[in-house]
């Protein structure tokens, strides 16, 4: 009854909002009363009086109703809408033409299109054709184009595969079929999903018009999915869709050549879909060229008082204290003009938008920040525009595009390309687009006879032109040309292999970088704006990317707001016009609901009471026992060790009667085995290594033991949760020392340069040294540990958003609620950098708060995982008395106390799921025999990424709830270390329990990307960070177990691809591996001696570990942390998504991936872990033993 209740109220809305959007309003847009076209002008004086009319602020009309910043097509689409409906708009352009990537240029005596190729769907009475009919008066004209739409040439030299596009309602797939007879099925299917997202695309749209509570609800309810599978298609990528349907290469590069540098596996399935059908039906040009379009749309314009004014750079959007956007200010050369108007819409692109043209108090806001959160700028275009005196005929050159590939691989062909450096890339393009306008065009023969016209595209990395940006084009120089036209003559070159008269006819040949493209204002030379990747095309993000802003009476248009191209570009423009035009009526369709959300509420809060008391007080469990043994003396005894940490599989080893199966021992896996194991479970653990504890195992190297990751760990001071947990697990037998207070050193800069700052532990402490060395900070230093410890105490809402219901979870989430609750949402969802950026300017504060960083750089960060690892320490650090393998030795005597099982050399090749798709245990792979463990549970502590692609069945890991899993999820940067034993002790070498962390500079982001774009040659030498550890300065016992001797460990990261080819190959074959492994330990050893000189003369070994050979890691391409932890991982949704039960049934996940990074967010991920496969929240229990003990400790002091 609740259920059919809460759906009518959700129901009454969707009825409301649908009635006022389609039967409420009536406009002079339905009139379909047009001009009868006119004759083409061709006179440029005339043109120009259109689309060059200069900025002069007394020709600024009065009472505007709207200003339109930028004149591409979505900006002039909208004017011209608000036009026709009786508002005075004012179009404002930078460049000295309007028009935007629809403007032409002339270059000598050849004129060019800027961007514009082709567009579709413009067939008698489609909408697209209707909607130019209207904006333009029915004054715009188009030339249909021949059938043969594009031709798609895979490969170079005589092994090249030429395969052709034909539009056609039926043409089309026909076609295709001739040319892949083996794929006719998949074909089919494909062209299902096309014609579904052809017909649904609007319920996207939809999303962006109706509120965004809505949008949200209907998509995390799965009320979207039941509606139409384009919901489901728009977050799948391309690489996801074409291979469920073949496995042909050529097929997939053919179904998504239209891919904007944007590869299959990441662009949406739906876009590329909807690419190839905007041809279906044929292909048009605008007869006269690309610039017919916005000459047409201006008169539109100022038909109703408004204008279109050139050489208008605005500088800022005035926002009043309000926070209404109130006008612009207009640079001239002169001064800087106010134009104030009730309504301003940029068509800039969203991020010039929010980055560059709002005031600094307004763009630092986190709604404003979250508009950008899933937007980054697209690829950087490099283009060719050459002019040939020679006819279309005498060139051989047709109407038709042609797509160049050089291999049917474009994912790894783009990877390659974009980490090349300058010098190599103009020489390796791998694609490119050439369009012959003149060809396309019935009047070019008559305006310009005798010649004719090619454009060529392509994608590059916008860094490598950055040393030119800012820089006049006449000022950069010789380098710049000879660069530019590096790219240039390669792409001519490629072309003259399939038109080779064009060589011997070329009269000119203008190339155009990213940092000089005509009619361009986006940001790094992105033709598109933001990249249409998959990230953008996720439902839930184009529910936000809506044209209303955060800043009342601010809009958006333009293709940011639907997608690309010209036909995006309209939409963008529609969409924009919808919202401005509706903005008031929105408003009084949604007044009076209070009693309708009321009733809404409660009934939410019946189901989140109704959880909350079962799992708080339904249960309680042995966990709430806090009677442990004393601690035994420490077993240091190898071979009595190994009968724990080192016990090998076989059959007879298996327990019978068996609860649950635990693939992996690092301690996430252990610590769920061991919760369940206490709470009366019989667990078996399987490891693939020979040793158990996976990143807390240790391991010897001539005579120097070491532990493989382990550093130090923080929260263990008395009665704190972790260390609660940990005694429950290890019957109290785990002892920690605690170390120094000066915990970690902070070293920016090398040589003579470098500054150094200390971190120091302790409640109160921690701040106040930090203050003392950054006195002009104390104020960013206060709101640092505010947000801090907010963080801190607010974390368990994260963890309990991956324990109540997941419906429930979207709820709080997107209806806002949990925003009011706490203030730890926004700032998982805040990148660092803004958060660092909105407090001080000071970069080597920045470096110092955010030096915990695992890879990812600041402005991809979540700002509330840099504040809880930076309080991780606060209260003290931590090491094992005894070394880290003391950790899995006691956990795992715990678990066989209980009848449980840890063995090793047990490598799970598979989870076993039945036809009802439920897990009931593994194949254990043993040399040629395949053993079957069955069990009514499944954990997987492995990486989330080997349990989904590599350990479940195929038909299992192609299901899209499994694949949605992973959709948030990336993997993290893979790790190097060097482990150096020397002789001496700590005191002769001068070395102290304190970690350091290096850095080249303070530019964290700027130095990392520098760093993973460096080719595998230039990397050894130029690594920008490493952590240093000194574990036998740590652990108490050392000195007693290796007399004499000292141990070291450092860590960086490092880019697998640099190793790659080194991957499974037999040992005797890996010299030149050693030798590049060892280039980057020398280089980390003599920095480490920078710091303490005393080490190099005292070495005894030096053991490089690179990311294939890693100890005691399963996760794939050595990435210590499994799942990278950057800011989209911390998505307040992707942390409920990312939970431990899983789309298979009985198979659960534990550790890192579950949580965060290290072994208190391994450990952490096992108890939720255990929580939901007992259906019990193990924290209560821990929560109500730590009540109990610390009134013990309070009665013992009084």
């Amino acid at each position: 009854m609740r259920w059919f209740l809460l759906f009518s109220e959700w129901l009454v809305d969707w009825a409301r909002g649908t009635f006022w959007y389609l039967c409420g309003k009536r406009t002079g847009l339905c009139k379909g009363i047009l001009s009868p076209p006119g004759p083409m002008i061709s006179d440029q004086k005339r043109r120009g009086k259109v689309l060059k009319q200069e900025f002069d602020k007394y020709d600024v009309p009065q009472k505007l109703d709207a200003i339109v910043i930028g004149s591409g097509v979505g900006g002039l689409t909208t004017a011209a809408v608000l036009a026709k409906l009786g508002k005075k708009v004012l179009v404002l352009e930078q460049n000295d033409q309007a028009g935007g990537l629809c403007q032409t240029f002339t270059k000598d005596g050849f004129e060019f299109d800027s961007a514009f190729h082709y567009v579709g769907q413009v067939h008698e009475n489609s909408l697209l054709k209707i909607t130019f009919d209207q904006i333009t008066d029915g004054q715009l004209c188009f030339a249909e184009l021949d059938p043969h739409v594009d031709t798609v040439v895979i490969g170079t030299g005589k092994g090249r595969k030429r395969y052709t596009i034909y539009s056609g309602k039926r043409q089309m797939e026909a076609h295709l079929k001739k040319q892949f007879p083996n794929d006719t099925k998949a074909i089919e299917e494909f062209f299902k999903i096309m014609k579904t997202c052809s017909k649904k695309i609007h319920l996207l749209c939809d999303l962006k018009l109706v509120p965004l509570w809505f949008a949200r609800f209907i998509l995390w309810s799965g009320i979207a999915d039941w509606i139409s599978p384009i919901f489901k298609y728009s977050r799948t990528s391309t690489s996801q869709m074409i291979s469920s349907l073949t496995d042909n290469k050529d097929l997939l590069t053919v179904l998504s050549h239209i891919c904007y540098g944007v590869p299959p596996k990441d662009s949406s399935g739906m876009i590329s879909a909807l690419f190839l059908h905007h041809s279906k039906r044929g292909s048009f040009y605008p007869k006269g060229g690309a610039s017919e379009i916005p000459y047409h749309i201006i008169p539109v314009i100022e038909k109703n008082g408004g204008k279109v004014l050139v050489k208008a750079p605005v500088s800022r959007i005035l926002v009043d204290k309000s926070g209404s956007a109130y006008g612009v200010t207009v640079k001239t050369m002169d001064e800087e003009v106010e134009i104030r108007a009730p309504v301003v819409i940029s068509n800039a692109g969203s991020i010039s938008t929010f980055q560059k043209l709002l005031p600094p108090e307004i763009k630092s806001k986190p709604e404003v920040m979250d508009c950008l959160e899933n937007m980054k700028p697209g690829r950087g275009f490099f283009q060719v525009f050459a002019g040939f005196n020679a006819t279309q005929e005498e060139l051989g050159i047709p109407s038709t595009s042609y797509r160049l590939y050089k291999s049917n691989d474009m994912d790894t062909a783009l990877e390659e390309y974009f980490s090349m450096d300058e010098e190599d890339a103009p020489d390796n393009i791998p694609m490119m687009y050439m369009s012959f306008p003149s060809a396309k065009d019935p009047t070019s023969k008559i305006r310009f006879p005798g010649q004719s016209r090619m454009m060529i595209h392509t994608v590059v990395n916008s860094k490598w032109f950055g040393k030119w940006k800012g820089i006049a084009e006449e000022d950069r120089g010789e380098d710049f040309s000879r660069f530019k036209m590096r790219f240039a003559n390669h792409l001519f070159d490629w072309a003259c292999v399939h038109f080779p008269k064009l060589r011997e006819k070329l009269v000119m040949l203008h190339a155009v970088s990213p940092i000089n493209m005509h009619g361009l204002g986006a940001p790094q030379g992105a033709m598109l704006s933001a990249e249409h990747n998959l990230e953008r095309f996720h439902p839930l993000t184009i529910a936000k990317m809506r044209s209303t802003t955060p800043i009342k009476n601010l809009y958006l248009s333009g293709q940011d707001v639907f997608s690309a191209g010209v036909s995006g570009a309209v939409h963008g423009g529609l969409l924009c016009a919808s919202s401005v035009l509706g903005h008031a009526v929105v408003g009084e369709a949604h007044g009076g609901d209070a009693m309708r959300w009321l009733l809404l509420v409660l009934e939410w809060f019946v189901d989140w009471a109704r959880g909350t008391y079962w799992y708080l007080v339904g249960k309680k469990s042995r966990l709430c026992d806090g009677s442990f043994s004393p601690p035994a003396q420490r077993e240091f005894d190898q071979k009595a060790r190994d009968r724990v940490l080192a016990q090998e599989f076989s059959k007879d080893k298996v327990p019978s009667g068996l609860d649950a199966v635990v693939i992996g021992s690092g301690v996430g896996g252990l610590t769920v085995a061991a919760v369940l194991a206490k709470l009366g479970k019989k667990v078996l653990v399987l490891e693939e290594n020979e040793k158990a504890g996976g990143l807390c195992q240790s391991f010897t190297e001539k005579g120097f033991q070491f532990d493989t990751a382990f550093h130090y760990l923080g929260q263990l001071h008395e009665n704190s949760l972790l260390k609660i947990a940990l005694d429950q697990i290890t019957d109290g037998q785990l002892q920690f020392a605690e170390l120094d207070p000066h915990s970690d050193t902070v070293v920016i800069g090398r040589g003579d340069g470098c500054k150094e700052y200390t971190v120091y532990t302790g409640k109160r402490q921690m701040e106040a040294h930090l203050k003392k060395q950054f006195p002009s900070d104390t104020r960013a230093i206060e709101e640092f540990f505010r947000i801090m410890k907010i963080c801190s105490k607010k974390i368990h809402l994260l963890c309990d958003l991956k324990l109540i219901p997941l419906w429930f979870a979207r709820f709080l989430l997107w209806s806002g609620i949990a925003d009011l609750i706490s203030p730890i949402f926004k700032y998982s969802r805040t990148s660092t950098a803004d958060v660092m950026g909105s407090l001080t300017t000071n970069k080597d504060l920045w470096m110092v708060l955010t030096h915990y960083l695992h890879g990812v750089p600041p402005k991809n960060a979540s700002c509330m995982l840099n504040a809880l690892l930076f309080h991780h320490y606060k209260r003290g650090a931590y090491y094992p008395k005894g070394g880290a393998s003391e950790i899995p030795y006691h956990i795992i005597r715990f678990i066989e106390k209980y009848g449980g099982k840890v063995l090793v050399k047990a490598p799970v090749s598979q989870v076993l799921v039945n036809n009802r798709g439920a897990a009931y245990g593994v194949t254990v792979k043993r040399a040629s025999e395949q053993i079957n463990i069955e069990a009514s549970v499944v954990i997987s502590s492995t990486s989330v990424f080997t349990t989904f692609q590599k350990l479940l069945p195929i038909e299992i890991q192609a299901k899209p709830e499994v694949k949605d899993y992973l959709s948030p999820l990336k993997l993290g940067k893979a790790s190097f270390q060097v482990f150096a034993g020397f002789n001496a002790t700590q005191e002769e070498l001068g070395v102290t329990s304190t970690n350091m962390w290096l850095f080249r500079s303070n530019d964290l982001d700027g130095m990392l990307a520098e760093y993973f774009s460096l080719t595998k040659e230039g990397a050894p030498e130029n690594v920008p960070m490493l952590f240093i550890s000194f574990p036998s300065a740590k652990d108490p016992s050392s000195k007693d177990r290796f007399p004499g001797k000292s141990s070291m460990v450092i860590h960086t990261i490092v880019r697998y691809k640099w190793f790659e080819q080194w991957k499974n190959l037999p040992a005797e074959t890996l010299a030149d591996y050693e030798k590049y492994k060892m280039r980057f330990a020398n280089h980390l050893f003599d920095w480490a001696c920078s710091h303490f000189p005393k080490l190099r003369e005292k070495l005894a070994v030096l053991h490089a570990v690179g990311p294939i050979d890693m100890h005691g890691l399963g996760a794939p391409e050595g990435s210590m942390l499994s799942a990278e932890h950057n800011l989209e991982r911390y998505q307040p949704l992707n942390m409920a998504k990312t939970r431990c039960s899983t789309p298979i049934k009985n198979l659960y996940l534990s550790g890192q991936d579950v949580f965060s990074a290290g072994y208190s967010g391994a450990l952490h991920g096992g108890l939720l872990c255990a929580s939901s496969v007992l259906g019990h929240v193990v924290y209560v229990d821990l929560l109500l033993l730590q009540k109990k003990l610390k009134q013990k400790a309070a009665k013992k002091l009084d």
